[in-house]
């Protein structure tokens, strides 16, 4: 689960840097041209390359066999002793589905409202455009790190209390940034470190939802799932913007995030909680 999320911080740690490089050079018309031709001439190929299931590939989870009607149906039929296996109308008439939703949520507001205005926060706090582009860089980097290693403690400690961290952590870093004047580069490296960590939970967090309501279903639930939460992110950039444009400062974001990161946060701690009521008692046992 963990490779499946990398390419989202590789691309934000190589391609970032390539197109700030073709805009000084090639002008942002053309530089757009071309990432479009790029991305025409890559995805439809690649997207020929993607399969229902890992089962249906004659892949199994730590090297298990699959059974020949598994690659014969080529759905993905296995399940976990004990595990339910729930449909979205089902999984969202679930409290805990709708507390592990609501947590990403959160995570994916402050992303989008600070993200985007990621290079404009660092200027804010008196860092040039250069070496903001060369943190955003290094915080891509940071992220994907991340995520190996908040996979890696998933599977040797409950993953609801692992994924909960970042959450604090990411918290953390936003109340540092107000605290800090002027911010050094070696201090806003650090700061982002503490948030990428929130960003490498996201992989860990798909992967609570495929313990508690199966994977025969996986797909259509997390779908979903990042329905609501692209919808509960959707106006964050706005208002970030408006808020730095009324203000002149992004206090008023910082402060907002800081509080969301810590409420998502202590919502992936409850999800053990909430799971009880769910039909199968042993879920409580895999998150």
């Amino acid at each position: 689960m963990s490779l499946a999320f990398m390419g989202f911080p590789f691309g934000g740690m190589v391609l970032i840097p390539l197109i700030a490089l073709a805009v000084d050079h090639l002008g942002w018309r053309v530089t757009a041209v071309i990432a479009g031709i790029i991305i025409w001439v890559t995805v439809v190929p690649l997207a020929t390359r993607l399969y229902n299931s890992p089962e249906s590939r004659g892949l199994q989870a730590d090297g298990d066999i699959v059974p020949n009607e598994v690659l014969l149906d080529n759905i993905p039929t296995i399940q976990t002793q004990g595990q339910i296996e729930l449909t979205p109308r089902r999984a969202m008439l679930t409290p805990v589905f709708w507390v592990l939703t609501l947590s990403c949520g959160l995570r994916a507001t402050v992303f989008l409202g600070l993200g985007i205005h990621l290079v404009g926060i660092m200027a804010w706090k008196g860092l040039d455009e250069t070496t903001s582009g060369l943190l955003i860089g290094a915080y891509a980097f940071m992220w994907m790190g991340s995520t190996f290693v908040l996979g890696w403690a998933g599977e040797r400690w409950p993953k609801t209390t692992i994924a909960g961290i970042p959450g604090f952590l990411g918290s953390i870093a936003m109340v540092l940034l107000l605290l800090i004047g002027t911010v050094e580069p070696w201090q806003m490296a650090l700061l982002l470190m503490l948030w990428a960590t929130n960003e490498g939970s996201w992989a860990l967090n798909f992967t609570i939802l495929a313990d508690i309501f199966g994977i025969k279903h996986f797909g259509a639930n997390r779908g979903v799932m990042i329905g609501v939460m692209n919808l509960m992110a959707a106006g964050a950039p706005l208002y970030s913007g408006w808020v730095y444009d009324t203000t002149g400062s992004y206090f008023g974001v910082i402060i907002p995030a800081a509080v969301l990161l810590g409420v998502a946060g202590a919502m992936n701690y409850s999800v053990p909680w909430f799971a009880r009521w769910l039909p199968n008692s042993s879920i409580r046992q895999v998150v």
